[in-house]
């Protein structure tokens, strides 16, 4: 029996066992290392209102985080929720609000991703036609759209506007947004991540190679880089730009709650990118009925058997059939030319469907051998 038969028939199993979850409003959220966003795990709240839904989960793939003692048994608690909003390529700056499939800082930078196999919304339209409604989103020129925050902001926004495509953070809120949301004391609309106190520290060696994780809720394509700055130093965009994580080519897989893993062929992007010529990593999972006429029912081939459980690696993998705990795992170089020291690394996710750019961070030490 292949295993990518045996991956097919445990994720039957485990759909069987799991309850179709509510609706849900997280997109994204670092996994691997453990991420300082996930404030209500690290405040040891036993349970967290989660607003309008909850953030995807990947406990069981870790060991240690089954979910006993963690808040509401995610250790990823709200970290989904991070982002900035209203982030479109070439601009200086994000302006907080939901509005997308335009420039929106007039400055008619031209997006660098063209080729349909890089994209992942639109592939059988002619780039830069009137069609090609996600042009000016982060991920057609990789790196290249400014963020609010370089580890997130609460509810992708500085403005006050709640109606942030179905992202709002669960904070301060209980009347009068468009999705309304229980109180949390640990987290705010508008509160920076990069503000957020010290998380748990994970320790690499120099010139290793390590693994590292995030999860989908809501699928807006696009592609994601790792990428470190010196504890030292303030953490800004620029700092991290300055020394991205290699990707160790062959090494991209998926992994489910049950531990499942289903190796996959990465699709990797280096041209036009910032910082130049460094490498991003192609988001693997197809979405699902998210272009603006939906017309189209998957963006492209899911990179798994999806014979048996439709939605087991495409559309929002977190949502649909069932919370599988999916990971998109890679493994990546420690710099070796890096001092040994504290770093803090930043996950950095350019959304193709919308003008969006996620972000969470982790605290790391690099020693040496």
């Amino acid at each position: 029996m292949s295993i990518r038969h045996r991956v097919k028939i445990l994720l039957l199993g485990m759909v069987l066992s799991v309850v179709v979850p509510f609706r849900v409003r997280g997109h994204g959220a670092l996994v691997i290392p453990a991420t300082r966003n996930a404030v209500e795990t690290l405040q040891n709240a036993s349970t967290y209102p989660a607003g309008d839904g909850a953030c995807p989960c990947a406990n069981g793939a870790i060991p240690g985080t089954s979910g006993v003692g963690l808040a509401r048994g995610c250790a990823n608690a709200n970290a989904c929720y991070w982002f900035s909003q209203g982030c479109t390529i070439g601009c200086k700056h994000c302006d907080g609000t939901p509005t997308k499939q335009k420039d929106l800082c007039g400055l008619g930078f031209n997006y660098t991703i063209s080729d349909p196999t890089k994209r992942t919304f639109n592939r059988a339209t002619t780039a830069g036609t009137d069609k090609d409604w996600t042009r000016y989103h982060p991920w057609r020129a990789p790196g290249s759209a400014p963020i609010l925050n370089p580890c997130g902001v609460a509810g992708g926004t500085h403005n006050g506007d709640y109606n942030t495509d179905g992202a709002m953070y669960p904070g301060d809120w209980d009347s009068g947004a468009s999705h309304r949301g229980p109180i949390t004391p640990y987290a705010a609309l508008g509160d920076l991540g990069s503000s957020l106190p010290k998380g748990p520290v994970t320790t690499w060696t120099s010139g290793a190679e390590v693994e590292v994780a995030w999860t989908i809720e809501f699928n807006h394509g696009g592609g994601y880089q790792y990428r470190l700055c010196p504890a030292s130093e303030l953490m800004t965009e620029d700092c991290f730009q300055k020394h991205p994580m290699p990707f160790i080519a062959g090494t991209a897989k998926l992994r489910f709650a049950n531990k499942s893993v289903v190796t996959i062929n990465g699709t990797y992007v280096s041209e036009g990118t910032m910082p130049a010529g460094r490498v991003w990593a192609m988001n693997p999972i197809p979405a699902r009925g998210r272009d603006p006429e939906h017309k189209v029912q998957i963006e492209f081939a899911p990179p798994c058997d999806e014979s048996g459980v439709k939605g087991t690696c495409s559309g929002d993998t977190a949502r649909w059939p069932a919370h599988l705990g999916l990971q998109i795992v890679d493994t990546l170089s420690v710099p070796a030319e890096l001092p040994h020291g504290d770093y803090v690394m930043q996950w950095r996710w350019d959304c193709e469907g919308s003008a969006q750019v996620w972000t969470n961070c982790a605290d790391i030490t690099i020693i040496g051998n």
